[in-house]
């Protein structure tokens, strides 16, 4: 059996008690904190119980013989209502639901004499119940039940406080105990008594904790009920008192022998810093860190000693105590109980600080010298680890090193010039050194010779391999750093350009940059793949297969991070200075894998071998996180605020080049990973033998950026994508605050140098962190600081769903970012000020618009706190654009006006999604248009309308898509064991899955499908279009709805592609792991896909541009973008179906109150999934049910005009000549969809910014 963990103990060192006092006395009462958010205990998970029923497979599964064991403990004369206690017990701990490893501590806790003698206490406040209280017992357990009060509620304390010592989550430990007991007790109650175990038990819950105690607790708590004490004198560990012999006092060497001195992490200890109070806070920062043991003892005389200086004194000794017994660090709530409690609180007897060989104990009197010890400022702060088991033992007595040495901390350092700073540089530069440098300095290959000898050079020198062990992955590494090499140049050129020019930029910041391979694009942009290919065939390599071996990029997952990626190439196409700014992904999202038709998630190791990215070492980010706010008025009375302690993450730099087509532009994308600020590596705790934690620090802080959307059902995976968030929007914040501070401009002017656009929600608090910096920082005033902040932001909204707006609650902010949640208020406050001055007698519009939500807890809507802090807001889509106006943001457009709203319809870059992956098409309209001009005005792609009915165009227009799909059957093949025919027609949907995008519909759909088939004869099912279905997209790890769809799917294609009736007519296909890189085989071959959101919440979608675009056509809603490619491509070319948005509402309202009306032919499906035809019924249950109970999405209500829809495609597809002049003229009228012509409208409309074109030498 596993002991307990155990708590954080530390080194100390001395301080007087004036010192001591005086310090304490500055302090806020810690009563003025709020108390901590109510979470759910970890036990109460799904997926602990199977852990712990298998680790307590030797205990029983009900608390009914642990409830009697602690009712017999705690037995005395005076008390003869057994059964009664007994049944509250028992009800305590199952509403708790806690391990029976933490009701052994309570047992354990109980056992000892002092705290067994409680229940005969008789108090001022537990001595007997309230009226109110004694009724509500009565009414629950009968009426013996006010005799067991008494005894029920100190096991209820004694629960609360093993809770305390083994929890990791910050709780409040009374309201939870409220909870336990069904409000039986009051919060005055539980505290009351909560002090009075506290004091009792004299902080000597670590033996009690310890293996053995454990153990035997256990076999007890399993027995028949018979109180075995446990001795806690039998346990080496210890050095026991012989006076009182449940006293701990712990030796240091003691300690290290037996893994007690575990400093264990806290998310509030601010790592390297010098001053006192920072090196002696944990959650509460004013609570001096105190500790029993270790360094040298000081003592004062104090004389006529306050109340409150006692009480300060029992706070201190707590505080030392705490640590010696582990209740600390996330414990807080202990020493907020009695920090808070009254004056009355009994202090007499309190331990005083020992050692081994001086065991004492003094009353705590105004007339007795105290001895209080207090962390020394060299002490290094504390984090956790587990005890070695393999480490030697040693007899340390100090410390091994010299005083006052610490691990070395990364220094930041200011990289780059400003303009005039390069000139003046460059003016002092000797005229010989400028002329040996430009003699040496690097240029690109031009040919295909140069080429080879780039690529053969780093195959041998970088990679290290050879003409005789040279493979495609070396082929690949070799082609990609010579191309990698070439980028530097023009980089280097365009980022000194660009800082000479010193004219505005823009910044875009996303949490997502879906990039795709690298080396074919780069390759395209610089017009040099033919090279390439020409000098890999001479190497005896192909194109395709080296191209082949890159990973994808793991910066994404959908439409919003490809989205970015596509914004990235054309900015940098069409010449404007601009960065992107993300995080390093060290495992991207996930790599999906399908294992008997489930979604599993594993690490997608893609930085294994990455030649794109530059590791920027000299830029780094001190980024700050939990600690507190101090605040002071200034010589000129100014009031100033001061973010203090909690930890240090650093922010280090990455840079990618992003290359422009045919123009030497090359741009730069900067992405954030999280390490230490303590450094990688601690060589104490090395050497120490606790080698697991000399890297804790590092991993602790990698985990910022090791995962893209961590699991949010849980509420560390909130914290830590709250954490991300402001750990990406600072770091870059700083950055780019940096880079306008070398221009040595006036404040004012940074809205005209600096625009930044938020992608989504995600990077808003980069809002409060630019006003935090220019007010806290840099010292301007409030007003100042907000109209800088307004005009330098704009913002991108990317959904039309209410639910799906972001909101952090107020106590996970207040708990994370202090100082953000006072700029966030602040900022709500002069808004709303506004508001109600404009609006004074709509009242109501202040609640419906105010950033603070007022729900229980409160939440910070970031949608809001992005409207209120950019100058503009922008859709995706003019049906979306329009929605948001009329909806969700409808009161903001009361507020601003028109103005403030604009659209920006989504568009692609045409240089990925036709030129790199469709070569041939784009080859064959180059050959009609007279070049690839088309690539950067996509207008131009009018002219091959003409063409449409030109038979040789057509002919190999249809050769083309032919090939395509074969090239997309061979890829199913190979990955799926699964034989299609190319000359089907290949629908496709393929995106991330949720259910608003309903691949429900679809799946519904195939099977409606596939049981017509079955009901007809052979003959019949000749005559029906053969069809592959292909899906792909991965489901959010804590998404189980988009899961059980994923199942579904893989189920029915396992029954569909194994049945010799159906043969080819129809297979369901499953690509795995779908990305970029896949989607440029998908696209090219699809024949119709898929985008059939349920009206009205699809903002606008990208992936039906990208389809349409290489010559395949649409079935679709009235949703997104659809809409404008209806109007561009014409009704004739687009396959619509479904209700509209504004019918939406009044169909859920109907769902609602009048129940839902299944289709026949979808009960058809329903009823063919109960009755097992593709597995247990029970697994896809709930998918079902949410149809018939409520259909929020529609999928009832669309399903007959889907199934239908599907029919009139058949119909169409089966008159080849019809459909290819269809394909053709969609193809010619999607100029108006390209992120070119995006980027042009935010230019004019947002940023304000012109383009600056490079000079082909870089001067």
């Amino acid at each position: 059996m596993s002991a307990l963990s155990s708590p954080a103990l530390s080194f100390c060192d001395t301080l007087s008690s004036p010192d001591l006092d005086a310090y304490l006395d500055s302090l806020p009462p810690l009563s003025q904190l709020p108390s901590p958010e109510m979470k759910e205990a970890w036990w109460r998970e799904e997926s602990f119980h199977g852990r712990h029923d298998s680790l307590m497979s030797d205990v029983p599964s009900s608390f009914a013989t642990a409830a009697e064991v602690l009712c017999n403990i705690t037995a005395c004369d005076s008390c003869n209502s057994v059964k009664s206690l007994q049944s509250m017990i028992t009800q305590f701990l199952d509403n708790s639901r806690v391990p029976m490893e933490t009701v052994a501590l309570v047992y354990n806790i109980l056992s000892q004499p002092a705290v067994a003698a409680i229940h005969c206490w008789h108090g001022n406040s537990v001595s007997s119940t309230s009226a109110q209280m004694q009724s509500k017992m009565m009414q629950i357990h009968g009426p013996e039940s006010d005799a067991s009060c008494q005894r029920a509620l100190v096991i209820l304390s004694a629960l609360s406080v093993a809770v305390s010592f083994t929890e990791d989550n910050s709780r409040n430990l009374f309201h939870w105990s409220r909870q336990v007991a069904e409000g039986i007790f009051s919060t005055e109650q539980i505290s009351s008594m909560n002090r009075i175990v506290l004091a009792k038990l004299e902080w000597s819950i670590h033996p009690l904790s310890a293996p053995m105690a454990i153990d035997a607790a256990l076999k007890t708590l399993s027995g028949p009920g018979v109180v075995a004490h446990t001795k806690l004198s039998s346990f080496a560990p210890f050095i026991v008192d012989e006076e009182e012999s449940l006293r701990l006092i712990l030796g240091p060497q003691t300690m290290v022998q037996h893994g007690l001195v575990t400093p264990e992490p806290s998310p509030n200890c601010i790592h390297g810093e010098d001053d006192l109070i920072s090196r002696q806070t944990r959650a509460f920062p004013f609570v001096p860190r105190i500790s029993s043991f270790g360094g040298s003892y000081g003592a004062c005389n104090s004389s006529a000693e306050s109340q409150s200086s006692t009480l300060s004194a029992a706070a201190a000794t707590y505080g030392s105590k705490t640590r010696a017994s582990g209740i600390v660090g996330s414990r807080e709530p202990l020493l907020q109980l009695l920090l808070t409690s009254s004056s009355s609180f009994p202090v007499n007897h309190l331990p005083v600080p020992c050692n081994a060989s001086s065991r004492r104990k003094l009353p705590l009197t105004p007339q007795t010298t105290r001895t209080i010890v207090i962390m020394a400022t060299t002490t290094t702060p504390s984090r956790s680890r587990r005890p070695s088991t393999s480490a030697p033992v040693a007899e340390l007595s100090g410390p091994i090193g010299p005083a006052g040495i610490t691990r070395p901390k990364h220094k930041r350092t200011i990289t780059g010039f400003g303009a005039s700073d390069i000139k003046s540089v460059e003016a002092e530069i000797p005229d010989e050194q400028k002329t040996a440098w430009k003699k040496h300095s690097a240029s690109g290959f031009k040919n295909k010779e140069d080429f080879e000898s780039a690529a053969i050079r780093h195959i041998e020198t970088t990679l290290a391999r050879s003409l005789y062990n040279c493979d495609e992955g070396a082929a690949y590494g070799g082609t990609a750093l010579a191309f990698r090499d070439r980028l530097i140049i023009d980089w280097n050129k365009t980022q000194q350009s660009h800082t000479f020019a010193d004219q505005k930029r823009v910044y875009y910041l996303s949490l997502e940059f879906l990039m795709g391979r690298a080396l074919d694009n780069a390759m395209l942009n610089v017009g040099l793949k033919d090279v390439a290919r020409d000098g890999l065939a001479d190497l005896g390599f192909r194109m395709e297969d080296v191209i082949g071996i890159e990973r994808d990029a793991a910066l994404g997952n959908g439409g919003l991070g490809r989205l970015a990626a596509c914004f990235l190439d054309s900015l940098a196409s069409l010449d404007y200075p601009a960065w992107g700014y993300g995080l390093r992904y060290r495992y991207g999202i996930f790599k999906q894998e399908i294992i008997n038709g489930y979604q599993v998630e594993v690490p997608d190791y893609w930085l294994d071998f990455n030649p794109w990215e530059f590791p920027r070492h000299d830029v780094t980010v001190d980024i700050q996180f939990y600690g507190h706010v101090r605040k002071y008025n200034d010589e000129n009375g100014r009031q100033v605020s001061v973010w203090e302690n909690g930890e240090i993450v650093t922010a280090n730099a990455y840079d990618v080049p992003i290359p422009g087509y045919n123009t030497p532009t090359t741009n730069n994308l900067r992405l954030w990973s999280s390490k230490a600020a303590s450094g990688e590596f601690d060589f104490q705790k090395f050497n120490s033998g606790e080698y697991e934690q000399s890297v804790h620090d590092q991993m602790r802080a990698e985990t910022i950026s090791a995962v893209l959307y961590p699991n949010d059902n849980l509420d560390r995976g909130k914290e830590l994508r709250l954490k991300q968030q402001y750990f990406w929007c600072a770091a870059s914040l700083h950055d780019i605050v940096r880079r306008f501070k070398k221009s040595k401009k006036a404040w004012k002017e940074f809205p005209n140098q600096i625009a930044i656009q938020l992608n989504d929600t995600h990077p808003t608090l980069a809002i409060p962190e630019l006003q935090r910096i220019l007010v806290d920082e840099e010292g301007l005033d409030w007003d100042t600081a907000w109209s800088i902040v307004v005009n330098t932001f704009g913002y991108t909204n990317h959904t039309v769903m209410a639910e799906a707006l972001e909101k952090w609650s107020v106590p996970l902010i207040q708990h994370l970012l202090p100082r953000h949640l006072e700029i966030i208020y602040e900022i709500n406050l002069h808004f709303l000020q506004y508001v109600e001055r404009t609006f004074p007698k709509d009242r109501d519009m202040l609640s419906r618009v105010s950033i603070v939500e007022e729900s229980n807890p409160k939440m910070i809507r970031m949608a809001f706190l992005a409207i209120v802090g950019s100058h503009k807001v922008n859709g995706v889509a003019e049906l979306h654009s329009d929605l948001i106006k009329t909806t969700i943001f409808k009161d903001f457009v009361k507020i601003y006006g028109q103005d403030k709203f604009t659209n920006v319809t989504n568009g692609i870059t045409p240089r990925r999604w036709l030129h790199q992956a469709n070569p041939k098409l784009s080859e064959l309209i180059a050959s009609k248009l007279g070049g690839y001009d088309f690539l950067k005005d996509l207008t131009l792609l009018h002219k091959i309308e003409a063409y449409a009915d030109d038979k040789q165009f057509r002919k190999a227009f249809q050769d083309i898509k032919y090939a395509n799909k074969t090239r997309l059957a061979n890829y199913i093949k190979d990955t799926t064991g699964v034989k299609v025919n190319p000359a089907a027609l290949f629908d496709i949907q393929v995106k991330r899955i949720h259910e608003y995008k309903r691949q429900q519909l679809n799946i519904f759909g195939v099977i409606h499908r596939y049981l017509a088939l079955k009901a007809m004869s052979s003959e019949e099912r000749k005559k029906m279009q053969p069809r592959v279905s292909i899906f792909g997209g991965k489901a959010a790890p804590g998404y189980w709805m988009a899961k059980c769809i994923i199942h579904l799917v893989n189920e029915v294609g396992r029954v569909v592609n194994n049945d010799p009736e159906i043969g080819d007519a129809l297979k369901v296909i499953f690509i795995e792991d779908y990305n970029v890189s896949k989607c440029e085989i998908i696209a090219p071959a699809s024949d119709i896909s898929e985008h059939i959101s349920t009206a009205g919440t699809e903002a606008s979608g990208t992936s039906n541009m990208k389809f349409v675009l290489n010559g395949g056509l649409i079935i679709g809603t009235c949703d997104g973008a659809n809409i404008e490619i209806t109007r561009e491509i014409g009704e004739d070319n687009i396959f619509l179906f479904g209700n509209l948005a504004e019918d939406v509402e009044d169909i859920r309202h109907q769902h609602t109150y009048e129940g839902v009306l299944i289709d026949d032919g979808l009960q058809k499906v329903f009823d063919a999934i109960h009755n097992g035809m593709f597995g247990h019924s029970d697994e896809f249950s709930a998918l079902t049910n949410t149809v018939v109970n409520h259909d929020h999405w529609l999928t009832s209500a669309d399903f007959e005009a889907y199934c239908k829809t599907q029919d009139s495609i058949d119909v169409a597809f089966k008159d080849q000549e019809a459909w290819l002049h269809k394909t053709i003229i969609s193809v010619a009228r999607m100029g108006f969809f390209t992120a070119d012509r995006c980027i042009e409208e935010y230019a004019e409309m947002i940023w304000n910014v012109e383009p600056q074109k490079m000079k082909q030498n870089g001067a």
